[in-house]
């Protein structure tokens, strides 16, 4: 900030952009597939294997969705880390870019570890080929998060919440999301 001192919230002419911007632009123009990783260890190790890699700043949530656009007519994919996190992002990237990219796709480790990532998919010895394609709706159904069930409305017969409400961010969103995917006559369990 103004006087080297430190800020504690974006300024409000901040302007986000991401991780090897110009060269995901030049990508983009050039009609290379481009791909979105979780930081930059494995945004540099995706362009140390020969692919065109961006990632956002601030961690998995916070892609600033004004830069969707930037994706216009590219081929997209998404790699996503194995945990609740990478799977929400997986779901939060896909809704971003479905209607703007003229694909997205899915991708997540084969290290069947939990909180694995390219990097370790790449330490493992593993190819770019040899990531597993996962479907948007996949990748809801692993977030499994409270807040946001991926059951369209009225469609659920029982839903069985063990252990649920004292690990979501909000319990009232969590039980909203229950009603309105409870069938009529359906039962929820807590």
């Amino acid at each position: 900030g103004e006087k080297g001192r430190w800020l504690t919230k974006k300024p409000a002419e901040f302007a986000p952009v991401l991780y090897h911007h110009a060269e995901l632009l030049d990508a983009i123009t050039n009609g290379t597939p481009v791909w979105i990783v979780e930081g930059e260890k494995d945004a540099d190790n995706a362009i140390a294997a020969g692919l065109t890699a961006t990632t956002n700043a601030q961690g998995a949530g916070s892609f600033p969705e004004e830069l969707a656009a930037l994706f216009a007519g590219a081929t997209v994919n998404v790699v996503v880390d194995r945990d609740t996190a990478g799977y929400k992002r997986g779901v939060t990237m896909h809704r971003l870019l479905k209607g703007i990219a003229s694909s997205v796709t899915l991708l997540r480790p084969a290290v069947d570890e939990d909180k694995s990532d390219l990097s370790d998919h790449l330490a493992a010895g593993l190819g770019i080929d040899e990531l597993e394609e996962i479907s948007a709706r996949q990748s809801a159904l692993l977030a499994a998060v409270g807040e946001a069930l991926p059951f369209a409305d009225g469609t659920v017969d029982t839903l069985l919440l063990h252990e649920v409400l004292e690990h979501v961010a909000s319990d009232r969103q969590t039980a909203r999301e229950v009603t309105r995917a409870l069938a009529p006559g359906g039962r929820a369990v807590i």
